[in-house]
């Protein structure tokens, strides 16, 4: 009996534990009780009695999926496929392939914190997150800028983490050899949860912030354990910060994205397309047609109305499921998407004949899909061509 007794506490006092080769981290965490549809809750959280919600332990609140937070923190979540819940608790989709960011905010003594995301295609024409990048600058001597990228892929429950860096004036992505960055006399750390499954970035001095990422499963559609982010602003910074208005994450006391958009009588989903564009100021993504699009979007479309124009006409290429799922099966990446917003945004500021039709023609030579709704309604025909330049 007392040698069954051992057996049993040393195999439920058992951890998967992470581990590290080359620049790759992977964990395969078995997190929390299921609960609720199916869905795993984070291993410190609970299951309600009915079994329907992941229950934070008091006095934390927030989504016991993803992250509890203590009351008066700011918490956003970026959450499944992939739905932003922000610092107004208003929850709206994000339907990009290109990259976005979700916060940005400055502190009284000139600190900056930017939290850029990437999303990628998934089974079931799913986008979820796969890559966060978070930028930190100090007023300082030395090491005035750091940025860190982190990749994430997941398959067959084991998730990998790919963490890079780049300092001051680094042109280029390197590989740390350690998880403490410093910026002028800043600590950064990035650690893993083994049993969770995420990366974290804790940036609690002097930025009060931390992040958490999870990536999702890319064999299977059904994700057990929830992907998505989790950005989190410590109750002590939330009324030093300056979040200006037009960012994704919001301001707790400003204007509401969902008040921005419906003044300029704007569906939803278009003018959060078009924040996604509008607030990525260095454009330095891994994908240079993403690049041309934002590039375009700024210098082709000349003003705020044509920019809304074309992303009236064009946005159903980045969210209609239907199509996205057709896509998917297709085979086709994340960049053709990109590329087929791209002819289709030339077309709408160019008043370009030849792009309006190249973005139809490539669909239809390279998939077997139907256009997606608001391409198919688009009148090729009603472009007349570029419009000269002015003479000098």
């Amino acid at each position: 009996m007392m040698r069954a007794t051992l057996l049993l506490l040393v195999a439920c006092c058992l951890v998967d534990r992470g581990s590290t080769k080359g620049n790759i981290h992977s964990t395969k965490g078995k997190s929390g009780p299921l609960c609720g549809n199916k869905r795993h809750c984070l291993s410190d959280v609970r299951c309600s009695r009915d079994r329907q919600h992941c229950v934070c332990p008091a006095p934390l609140w927030g989504n016991g999926k993803l992250g509890c937070v203590k009351e008066g923190d700011g918490v956003i979540y970026l959450e499944a496929d992939p739905k932003i819940r922000n610092l107004r608790n208003e929850t709206f989709s994000l339907m990009t392939p290109c990259r976005y960011r979700i916060l940005h905010y400055k502190t009284p003594d000139n600190k900056m914190l930017e939290v850029y995301a990437d999303n990628a295609l998934y089974k079931g024409g799913k986008y979820y997150v796969n890559k966060a990048e978070v930028r930190f600058h100090v007023e300082s001597d030395t090491h005035n800028n750091l940025a860190l990228l982190i990749e994430g892929k997941a398959e067959k429950g084991v998730y990998k983490f790919r963490v890079k860096r780049k300092q001051d004036e680094d042109s280029h992505w390197s590989y740390p050899a350690t998880e403490t960055f410093t910026i002028g006399d800043l600590t950064i750390i990035v650690s893993f949860d083994d049993i969770n499954n995420f990366v974290l970035v804790n940036a609690d001095n002097g930025f009060g912030f931390r992040l958490k990422f999870r990536p999702a499963e890319g064999d299977r559609e059904f994700q057990s354990q929830i992907p998505g982010m989790v950005l989190h602003i410590d109750s002590s910074m939330m009324d030093q910060i300056d979040i200006k208005d037009g960012e994704l994450s919001a301001e707790p006391s400003g204007e509401s994205v969902r008040a921005e958009a419906s003044q300029r009588k704007l569906d939803m989903q278009d003018w959060v397309l078009f924040l996604t564009m509008t607030n990525v100021e260095k454009i330095d993504s891994d994908s240079e047609v993403c690049d041309s699009v934002y590039n375009d979007f700024k210098n082709v479309c000349k003003d705020e109305k044509e920019q809304i124009k074309a992303i009236r006409q064009c946005s159903s290429i980045y969210n209609d499921q239907k199509f996205l799922k057709c896509v998917v099966e297709n085979k086709m990446t994340d960049d053709f998407l990109a590329e087929l917003y791209l002819h289709c945004q030339r077309g709408v500021c160019g008043f370009d004949l030849h792009e309006c039709q190249l973005t139809k023609q490539k669909i239809l030579e390279k998939t077997n899909c139907n256009l997606p709704r608001r391409l198919h309604e688009l009148d090729c025909s009603q472009l007349k061509g570029p419009i000269p330049a002015e003479s000098p």
